[in-house]
C-alpha cells in the first residue's frame, strides 16, 4: 500500500509491514479499521484504534437478560468445574473485564476473597447495586496498585481488549507474588474461522478487540513477561459454535439483513421460530468444522494458565 509506511504500531511505534484483513466496518458506527501483522510485537493488530473506546461500548454490549442470561450462566458453570478454576491454595481471584460476574459469582459461591475490574464507572456502579459481596474497581485503579497481589488473575475474552498489553502485562509482573496464576481467554488468530469467514469472522470485532494472539505467539508473550505456561486448552465447542453462527450472521447483517442470531436473542414468536429454524440448518452445516477444529487444533478460542516463576 502506497501510505503502508506510515502506519505504526500504537504500542510499539514499529511501521506495520502486513496487513490481514481490512477494511472491516464495524456495523453500529459504520467506522472502518484494518489489521495489521506487528512483527516487533508478535501479534496483529486493530489500526487505527479510537482515542474514546467507550462510545464503541453500546448499552447492549454484555448486557444478558432472561433466557440469554440463563444459558450464558450455565455455560460459564461448565467451563468454572471443567477448568477446574475452584482449585489453589490462596482463595483470592481478581477477574480483569468481569462482565456480569458470572465466573466471580462462583468464585464468591465457594468462599473466595473476589475482586472485579471493569473499565466504566457506571457500569461497576450497577455491578455493584447486585453484588454486594464483590469488590469492584476500574481498571484505571487496579494499575495504580502498589500492594502485591496474590491467588489467582482471570482475564476470560479480556486481553484483546487492552490497548497496550505489553505496559499492561509487565505491570502484572511486577505486583504479583511469585506463583500468582494467570488465566486467559483470548479468540485464536489461527482459527479455521478466520480462513473460512475472513473479514466477517465475528471475532475480529475491531475496534473493541484491539490485539490479535494465536497460542504460540501468546506464549512468547507471557513467558517474556516472567509467567510459564502450565496449561493450554483449545477445545471449547459452545463458543466455537456461536463464533460460527455469529460470523454468518456476520456476514448477512453487513449485505442488510437483520438477523435474530439465535433463540436467545429473538424479539417475539416469529422471531424465535425462524432463530430455531435458522440456529438447527446452521448446525447441521456445522458439524463438520466442529470435527475438523478439534483435529487441527484450530477452534475459535484459546485458553492458557501460567504461573509467576520469577
Amino acid at each position: 500500500m502506497k501510505n503502508e509506511k506510515k502506519i505504526r504500531c500504537n504500542e510499539c511505534k514499529k511501521i506495520f509491514k502486513k496487513k490481514l484483513y481490512g477494511p472491516i466496518t464495524e456495523l453500529n458506527t459504520k467506522k472502518k479499521f484494518n489489521i495489521y501483522y506487528c512483527s516487533f510485537c508478535k501479534f496483529y493488530k486493530t489500526h487505527k484504534v479510537p482515542k474514546k473506546l467507550d462510545l464503541f461500548y453500546p448499552n447492549t454490549y454484555r448486557n444478558f437478560k432472561g433466557l440469554k442470561e440463563l444459558v450464558l450462566k450455565f455455560l460459564y458453570l461448565l467451563n468454572f468445574v471443567r477448568l477446574n478454576f475452584n482449585k489453589g491454595d490462596v482463595k483470592k481471584i481478581y477477574e480483569i473485564g468481569c462482565g456480569p460476574c458470572f465466573f466471580l459469582d462462583q468464585f464468591n459461591q465457594k468462599g473466595w476473597k473476589c475482586t472485579g475490574v471493569e473499565r466504566n464507572k457506571q457500569y461497576i456502579k450497577k455491578l455493584s447495586k447486585y453484588n454486594k459481596k464483590i469488590n469492584f474497581i476500574t481498571i484505571d485503579k487496579f494499575m495504580k496498585t502498589k500492594k502485591k497481589i496474590e491467588g489467582k488473575i482471570l482475564m476470560w475474552h479480556s486481553l484483546e481488549h487492552i490497548e497496550k498489553p505489553h505496559k499492561f502485562l509487565n505491570y502484572l509482573s511486577k505486583i504479583s507474588k511469585i506463583n500468582t496464576e494467570l488465566m486467559f481467554a483470548v479468540p485464536n488468530i489461527n482459527s479455521y474461522q478466520l480462513k473460512l469467514f475472513g473479514k466477517y469472522w465475528i471475532h475480529l470485532d475491531p475496534p473493541r478487540h484491539i490485539n490479535h494472539f494465536n497460542i504460540k505467539t501468546l506464549k512468547i508473550f507471557l513467558e517474556k513477561k516472567s509467567f510459564k505456561v502450565i496449561k493450554n486448552q483449545n477445545f471449547f465447542p459452545a463458543l466455537d459454535f456461536m463464533g460460527f453462527v455469529g460470523s454468518i450472521t456476520c456476514y448477512l447483517n453487513t449485505k442488510g439483513l437483520k438477523m435474530p442470531v439465535t433463540v436467545i436473542n429473538s424479539k417475539g414468536l416469529f422471531d424465535m421460530i425462524f432463530s430455531i429454524v435458522f440456529t438447527t440448518a446452521i448446525g447441521i452445516v456445522y458439524i463438520p468444522f466442529f470435527f475438523y477444529g478439534i483435529i487441527s487444533k484450530s477452534n475459535s478460542s484459546i485458553f492458557l494458565k501460567a504461573k509467576k516463576v520469577k
